[in-house]
Order: structure tokens, then C-alpha cells, then sequence
């Protein structure tokens, strides 16, 4: 495995072998599978549930009608679950765009107190023996309470049309109810598929919760964007090499790669909450290389970030916090930024494909991202890369970084009709 040196791999252990050894069978669907993000949260990560979360869990429903309507009317079924999540939105309705005979579903959560109470008690009596708080037992048993409700819905909905003959892509089949949905679907002889949004599993310093995207594979097959990702795949969850097939990026279409090499305007950004602290040091290192260099620098900040109530910004003296409501395409296409600086995303291939030289913070850097020469710990550093960059072969450099957008993320690569519709030898 590339993440068996991280400093919680022996808590992933820990929850490998809780999932291994423990089910909870409802109408024939594991629900310990559809609570894996929320166990690992628990148990890998630390995190402690509170009582509105509770509350949410055992409340929440998802409208089944629309999915139903969408299985009658087409033989291929993409499903989206993050409606705050702009930057995946595009990717969802790339992937269903590309696929003939198709539908889309933007499930959609509504709260009903309808056999929560009894259903939650249900699930508490097989939860309460887990090695996790008072607080986390109850949101997981809350979790189960929630899917079991839908599950019967879907029961409902479905027990009168014919399905084994259709394909089901959720946006992400290994968590949340993308996982109820997958788990039910296959059950029931529907072909299914699990897409992915990013790159995984090459942790170096902590395993996050997006492991699961790897460990928790419940679908029939698994479509990656380049071969990178596919031996990941293959050689740290030993997923069935027959299950995992390129499939490629259609949320870029190609285009000749043209890496710029003047270094006027910055756009910075980040990961996930996980990282802000090392992203806090970044900021410091790249606002004194802002002010030397007399160049505009911006942060974007991850959704899932909370760096921009940090009280960094009080000492922050050349760097713009950029809404979180602002797309990474919006920023692009506006040509307001010729380079960029990244830390544990995977925007860091975007900036690529968009035409800006991507340098990487390394400091406490946790995500081993395949890539160029591009790293640095320290203003001075990132200054020499800059020079570097600039005295580099803008033809050259670009024709690299195609080659490892290729590789990696299938760039310009578009497999999934062919696939998915079975026409692909």
C-alpha cells in the first residue's frame, strides 16, 4: 500500500477489520457499507458527532419518484447527491452527457420525524457495543435508521417495473446514499458503476476520509480517468483488475496544453479542512514572495475549508481571499491569473489543463500527487521555482505536463458511452 507509513494507518486497520467482521443486514443491503465515511470520520479521523448531526441523519430522506421516473424513461441512470458542490456538478453532467440513452437525477433531501424514533432505537441495541463515544454510536445507528427508511421507499417504488436490464452511475457510489442506492440497484441485477472526482489513497502523512473512494468499492465496475489512478487502485485495495477500467476525463475535452511562463498574477488553492494548518504556513511563505516579486496573489479556498476566518489575515498583507461561491472554471476563463500555487488538491491538474504553471507546497504536503519538479517549503524556495519556470522551455514544459495529464487524470480521453453501453472491446 502507498499510505502504510501514515501516522493513523493502525486506526484504518482498526476500521478494515470493524468492517470486515461486522454487518448490519437490512432488506438484504449492509448498512455498515453506506455508514463507511462516517466510521471512518469516527474512528480513523477522531471526529465527534453532535446532536444536530443526529438529529439530520435519523431525519433525512431522499425523493424517490424522480429516480423511478428516470429508470422507466432510460436504460443509463447518473445520480448527483452534492447540490453545494459546484465544482463536482460540471463532472456529473459531463459524465451523463457523454453516455447514450441517458438520464440524470440531482437527488433531492427532505426530513420526516416518520418512524425515525423506532427505527433509531432498532439500530441503537446492534450499535451500542462499537468501541466509539455515546455520541458517535448514536449518529451511526441514527445514519441506518435514516437509509433503512429509504430502503423501504425504494422497495415500494420499484417492486412493480422492470429493471435488470438498466446501468446506474451514481456520482459516488461508495458513500452516503450513492451507497444505498448502489448496494439496492445491484441487488436487484441493475449493472452498476462507480465514478470518481479526484485522486486517492497516496497519503503520506494522515489517511482521509476520502479512502473511501478506494476501500469501500460496492459497484460492479469502477471507471477511472487514467492508468495512475487504475493501479492505485489495483495495488493498494486490491480491487479486481477486471473491475477497473480507464475511462477517462469528460469534463476535458483536448485541447494542445500551452503552459504560461510569465509569473505576474497568483491564484492559490487549497485542500480540504484537514489541511488548513499547513496551508496557513503557505499563505505566510507566499505573501513574502508577493510582496518581493510584486505580484497579485488571491487564495481560493477549499468548500470544505474554514481557512478564511483564520486570524492569519490579520497579518496578511498581499494576498485576497477569493469567495468560496466562485468556480475554478469562472477563475480560468477569467485570465486574471497566469501561474497558480496548490496544496493537497487535485486542482493542481486543472490549473494544467487551464494553462497555468502549478507549483506545489510541500511542507507537511499529504497527498503524493504524481507530477512535475514543481515543489517548495519556503519563500526563497518558491522564488527559485519561479526563476526556474521562467528561464524553462515554455514548449517543453507543456508538452510534459499533457503527457502527466494524460497519464494521470485521462485527459482528453472519453471512454464512457463505449463502456458503459457495452461497444468497447
Amino acid at each position: 500500500m502507498s499510505f502504510e507509513k501514515t501516522r493513523n494507518y493502525d486506526k484504518y486497520l482498526q476500521y478494515r477489520k470493524l468492517k470486515h467482521d461486522w454487518k448490519v443486514i437490512y432488506r438484504n443491503i449492509n448498512l455498515v457499507d453506506a455508514c463507511s465515511v462516517d466510521l471512518l470520520d469516527a474512528m480513523v479521523l477522531g471526529h465527534k458527532a453532535d446532536y444536530y448531526h443526529i438529529a439530520c441523519a435519523m431525519l433525512q430522506r431522499i425523493h424517490i419518484k424522480p429516480l423511478r421516473k428516470a429508470f422507466a424513461q432510460n436504460t443509463n441512470i447518473f445520480t448527483f447527491a452534492f447540490p453545494k458542490r459546484k465544482d463536482h456538478l460540471d463532472l456529473s453532467r459531463a459524465y451523463a452527457s457523454s453516455v447514450k440513452d441517458s438520464g440524470w437525477v440531482m437527488l433531492k433531501y427532505f426530513y420526516t420525524p416518520y418512524k425515525s424514533i423506532s427505527r433509531w432505537l432498532l439500530f441503537w441495541r446492534q450499535v451500542r457495543s462499537l468501541p466509539l463515544s455515546f455520541s458517535d454510536i448514536a449518529f451511526i445507528a441514527a445514519r441506518m435508521a435514516g437509509y433503512s427508511c429509504v430502503i423501504d421507499e425504494l422497495e415500494k417504488q420499484f417492486a412493480t417495473i422492470e429493471i435488470n436490464n438498466k446501468r446506474f452511475i451514481p456520482f459516488c457510489a461508495p458513500a452516503y446514499h450513492e451507497a444505498v442506492l448502489t448496494s439496492f440497484f445491484r441487488n436487484k441485477g441493475v449493472k452498476t458503476f462507480c465514478t470518481v472526482h479526484g485522486v486517492f489513497g497516496r497519503y503520506l502523512q494522515l489517511i482521509a476520509n476520502d479512502i473511501v473512494n478506494g476501500e469501500n468499492i460496492l459497484s460492479d465496475y469502477v471507471l477511472t480517468f487514467g492508468e495512475v489512478q487504475r493501479q492505485d487502485l489495483i495495488n493498494d485495495f486490491e480491487i479486481n483488475s477486471d473491475k477497473v477500467i480507464v475511462a477517462g476525463n469528460p469534463k476535458y475535452p483536448y485541447h494542445r496544453i500551452q503552459i504560461k511562463n510569465t509569473f505576474s498574477s497568483c491564484l492559490i488553492l487549497g485542500g480540504i479542512g484537514l489541511y488548513d494548518n499547513e496551508l496557513r504556513q503557505l499563505i505566510i511563505e507566499a505573501d513574502k514572495v508577493a510582496e518581493r516579486r510584486q505580484i497579485k496573489m488571491a487564495l481560493k479556498p477549499h468548500p470544505l475549508s474554514k481557512i478564511e476566518e483564520d486570524d492569519i489575515w490579520k497579518q496578511i498583507k498581499h494576498i485576497t481571499l477569493i469567495d468560496k461561491s466562485n468556480t475554478l472554471t469562472a477563475l480560468f476563463e477569467s485570465g486574471e491569473y497566469d501561474f497558480a500555487i496548490t496544496h493537497n488538491t487535485f486542482s493542481y491538474y486543472e490549473c494544467m489543463i487551464a494553462g497555468l504553471k502549478p507549483f506545489r507546497w510541500e511542507k507537511n504536503e499529504n497527498i503524493n500527487y504524481k507530477g512535475l519538479d514543481d515543489r517548495f517549503d519556503s519563500a526563497e524556495q518558491l522564488e527559485q521555482q519561479i526563476k526556474n519556470a521562467e528561464e524553462a522551455d515554455s514548449n517543453a514544459l507543456s508538452h510534459e505536463a499533457e503527457q502527466l495529464l494524460v497519464n494521470v487524470i485521462g485527459y482528453g480521453i472519453n471512454n464512457y458511452n463505449q463502456i458503459i453501453n457495452g461497444t468497447l472491446e
